[in-house]
């Protein structure tokens, strides 16, 4: 049983790091798509 809850543990860490890592590559492709487009959701008045 420890074996199993190790292996969860570590797949769990490692999960979490790519995730860390990729989602700020998410938002800054999603915020560069949609400043081509000409559409901004980041505030108001931002002049786009």
């Amino acid at each position: 049983m420890y074996l199993w809850i190790k292996a969860f543990h570590i797949i769990s860490v490692i999960s979490w790091m790519a995730v860390l890592f990729y989602l700020p590559r998410l938002f800054t492709l999603y915020h560069v798509e949609n400043r081509e487009k000409g559409v901004c959701i980041c505030s108001k008045n931002n002049g786009v």
